[in-house]
């Protein structure tokens, strides 16, 4: 699991450099979410196969939301289940 993940993390970090480096400030936020979403889907596919485009999902909606893994779990579990539960 380790592996998988540094893995997704290199690419995420490659793609933010290379953004720098070529110029991506001046392209099109949707441009840039496309390009964003497609790297991780092509890093993630042969670990996560059918399941990398929700996972791209997921991690799309972290990074919008700006939180840490464990409060954005707290928020997922709240939806599904259909309850809240109090801040720790």
């Amino acid at each position: 699991m380790e592996i998988i993940i540094h893995h997704l993390h290199g690419a995420m970090e490659n793609f933010f450099r290379r953004q720098e480096q070529e110029g991506m400030k001046d392209k099109m936020p949707e441009e840039k979410r496309k390009a964003f979403r497609g790297m991780l889907s092509d890093a993630a596919r042969p670990f996560l196969l059918g399941r990398a485009e929700s996972f791209v999902d997921e991690v799309e909606m972290l990074l919008v939301r700006g939180l840490n893994i464990d409060a954005y779990d707290a928020i997922c579990r709240q939806c599904v289940s259909g309850t809240s539960t109090s801040a720790e």
